[in-house]
C-alpha cells in the first residue's frame, strides 16, 4: 500500500488533488493511503518516514515548504518528493531538497498524470506481490494483477489479469493468504472465495462481479459485513 500525504493550505486545491489521486489510482489498481494537512506542524509531527509520496505547497501556509522538506528528508530520504504551486519562479527550489517534479496549480489537469507516470516505477518496489510456483519455478504475481483467488480443498488458484498467467494452481490455503493481503485490499466473501476489492465492480444480491465479467457468490451468514467492507474500500477510490 502506497501512503501518499497532501499539503496544501488550500482545501479546495487539497481536495481536487486527492480526488485526482484516487481517480488514477484506482485506474491503474494502486493500493494507496491518502494523509491530507492543511497545516504545516500536523505534517511535521506526523509519521515523516512512512511517506512514499508526498506533494507539498511550496508556501505551505506561514512555513516555507522549503523548511518543510527538510524537515521530511531529515526523517525520510526515499519519498518521491513533488512540490506544486502556483509560481514557476519557485521551481529551482525543489533541487535542494531533491525533489522529483514541480507542478503548476494551473496547469495540473495537464501534467499530473505524466508525472504519476514517472513517478510510479521509482517506487515499484512498495508493489507487493505474491510468489507462487508455476511449471516448477517461482513467479511473483502483483497483487493489483490478482482479480480473485479460490480454493480447491488443498489447493488455491489464482485467477489473473496477465496474459502470461490467466490461472495458476498450486498447493496452499486460502486461509494463509488473508493475513497477507487484507491490509492490500482482499476481503474474504465466501469461505471458498478471496477477491480483490479494487477490481471488484459491484456486490448486489450477494454475488460479487469482478471485472474480467466472472460473478462471485458470497457468503450468506457474513453478507451484511462484506457489503460494508466493500463500499469502505470504494470510498477510497472516488
Amino acid at each position: 500500500m502506497y501512503q501518499i500525504a497532501i499539503c496544501d493550505d488550500e482545501k479546495i486545491f487539497t481536495d481536487k488533488l486527492a480526488h485526482m489521486i484516487k481517480q488514477y489510482s484506482n485506474a491503474h489498481h494502486h493500493v494507496i493511503n491518502l494523509h491530507l494537512f492543511q497545516q504545516a506542524a500536523d505534517f511535521i509531527q506526523s509519521s515523516l518516514e512512512s511517506y512514499d509520496i508526498v506533494f507539498l505547497d511550496v508556501r505551505f501556509g506561514e512555513i516555507s515548504g522549503i523548511e518543510v522538506a527538510k524537515a521530511l528528508r531529515a526523517k525520510n530520504e526515499n519519498a518521491i518528493l513533488i512540490f506544486v504551486s502556483a509560481f514557476i519562479e519557485y521551481a529551482i527550489m525543489g533541487y535542494s531538497v531533491h525533489a522529483s517534479a514541480y507542478l503548476l496549480k494551473s496547469d495540473l489537469d495537464g501534467t499530473f498524470e505524466s508525472c504519476m507516470d514517472e513517478i510510479f516505477p521509482q517506487i515499484g518496489s512498495k508493489e507487493i506481490s505474491v510468489r507462487v510456483p508455476y511449471e516448477h519455478v517461482n513467479v511473483d504475481i502483483p497483487c493489483k494483477s490478482i482479480i480473485y483467488m479460490e480454493s480447491y480443498k488443498r489447493q488455491i488458484q489464482i485467477h489473473t489479469s496477465l496474459p502470461r498467467y490467466p490461472s495458476i494452481l498450486y498447493y496452499a490455503k486460502l486461509s494463509d493468504m488473508i493475513e497477507t493481503l487484507a491490509p492490500h485490499g482482499f476481503l474474504r466473501i465466501h469461505k471458498s472465495y478471496l477477491i480483490n476489492l479494487s477490481r471488484c465492480r459491484r456486490i448486489q444480491n450477494r454475488l460479487a462481479y469482478m471485472d474480467n465479467s466472472t460473478e462471485l457468490p458470497c457468503s450468506r451468514q457474513n453478507y451484511t459485513d462484506v457489503v460494508q467492507k466493500f463500499l469502505q474500500w470504494k470510498e477510497r477510490e472516488i
